[in-house]
């Protein structure tokens, strides 16, 4: 008897001692998401305060998660995309602050559109203005030419700044960039190329990074992969085996990069969670029997991968927090995820189109959805760059697109360039005791990295 009131002893202690860990990570969600709201309050007032002074804007340049904007009273101002809930933003207490949702200059004037439905106009300098509209980072393959949309108002003068052995041109508004040659040993691989543009009263620099590298793509459709495809055993086309044998994860031999199922007390099973390989596209059949299905299907080929390809990967969340990974074996290689497919699985589509014994059906009554977030860890596990968030099902507005049946492309440049693993987390708006009803799965083909 004192054996076992012993033993019980330690499972309430060490009960406890994870209890305060969740708690106190908890309050530190809670104080973050309250610092973030206060600082996005600050930046809407800060735009209020220009229209009421009578200031005008100076220049406005992209950044990764939203713009700076400089006045002309030389105050600056980064304005950022929010997090969840309606137009971006999820406050604390249930109180939105306004983040910015677009920045339209035109005519003259300054544009701000905000989550709150205010739109708060602002002349600009001189009808002066010149930016670069795409991203604020931008991955080249070494000799790549790209061209870059620029907006240039009231410009008189103009120069260009870049990395040596790059090459850089202004043609109205079009800007071209090609990077070094591989075999250029004099070239820099990275750096920042600059617009200065001067107007009559004012100067603005446009400017955005570049990083030369090589580029690997990962569509699952070399031979060697078709060994590690989900197969159907026991009525369900993966939980842990492959071809009959036990199925541990997917390495790719050119790049480095492991795709592992999670692995829990020496168990490696799907229902942990992980990634897996598949060529299934049942978009019939409902539940977890079809879990390694894609909801897609080629209207040429018939089959389920980007363009028209067969294979592809499936990501599960599990039901424990240990996210699905993407790392590099090495634990040291560090790079760039440029981009990849994302679409949904078939057994997350039939729970939310019609729900089942545990998730609810979603709906714009209820402004549901259900998302992915992408994290990026350096080789020391440290955070790096800004995580990616895309809707895998919005309904939060009448005119959101609800459930996506489409392959989509999600630039993953924001999460930085020295990036070791990659974490995938799903969230959704229909959770229950236990956490997220909605079943977590979604797919993903054409994965693209730059290693230098």
């Amino acid at each position: 008897m004192k054996k076992l009131f012993f033993s019980f002893a330690i499972v309430v202690l060490l009960m406890s001692g994870c209890y305060k860990d969740d708690i106190n990570d908890l309050n530190k969600k809670y104080d973050d998401l309250k610092k973030e709201q206060e600082q996005l309050r600050q930046d809407y007032e800060t735009v209020r305060t220009a229209l009421q002074n009578q200031v005008t804007v100076t220049s406005v340049n992209p950044t990764a998660d939203g713009y700076r904007v400089t006045f002309s009273d030389g105050k600056t101002v980064d304005l950022k995309h929010g997090a969840d809930g309606a137009n971006g933003t999820n406050g604390a207490d249930g109180a939105d602050a306004p983040s910015i949702v677009e920045i339209i200059i035109e005519d003259g004037n300054v544009a701000f559109m905000f989550s709150n439905g205010d739109t708060i106009v602002i002349p600009m300098t001189g009808n002066f203005a010149c930016f670069i509209t795409s991203g604020s980072v931008q991955g080249f393959e070494y000799g790549e030419t790209r061209e870059f949309a620029i907006t240039r108002s009231g410009v008189l003068n103009m120069a260009i700044a870049r990395p040596d052995g790059w090459k850089v041109s202004v043609n109205g508004n079009q800007l071209t960039v090609t990077a070094p040659a591989e075999t250029n040993p004099y070239a820099e691989r990275s750096g920042t190329v600059s617009i200065v543009a001067i107007g009559s009263q004012a100067t603005a620099i446009a400017s955005m990074e570049v990083h030369a590298s090589k580029m690997y793509v990962i569509d699952f459709e070399d031979p060697r992969v078709l060994d590690y495809l989900a197969v159907d055993k026991e009525g369900s086309n993966l939980y842990s085996y492959y071809s009959g044998e036990q199925y541990y994860g997917y390495d790719d031999a050119a790049t480095g990069l492991f795709m592992m199922l999670n692995e829990f007390y020496g168990d490696y099973d799907y229902w942990n969670g992980g990634i897996a390989i598949s060529q299934w596209n049942d978009m019939v059949t409902e539940s977890a029997p079809n879990q390694c299905s894609v909801y897609y299907s080629d209207a040429a080929t018939g089959f389920g991968g980007y363009d028209g390809s067969k294979t592809f990967a499936v990501v599960y969340g599990g039901f424990m927090d240990m996210p699905p990974t993407i790392s590099f074996e090495d634990d040291v290689t560090e790079c760039t995820f440029d981009h990849f497919w994302v679409t949904n699985n078939t057994y997350a589509v039939k729970s939310m189109e019609n729900g089942d014994f545990v998730a609810k059906k979603f709906s714009y009554e209820d402004k549901d959805w259900y998302k992915l977030t992408i994290k990026a860890l350096d080789k020391n596990g440290n955070d790096t760059g800004v995580p990616v968030e895309f809707y895998l099902a919005d309904f939060r507005t009448a005119t959101s697109p609800g459930i996506l049946t489409e392959w989509t492309k999600i630039d993953l440049t924001p999460l930085g360039n020295n990036v070791n693993t990659v974490e995938f987390h799903l969230t959704s708006s229909d959770v229950g005791m236990w956490g997220i009803n909605t079943p977590t799965y979604f797919c993903f083909d054409n994965l693209v990295i730059r290693k230098q």
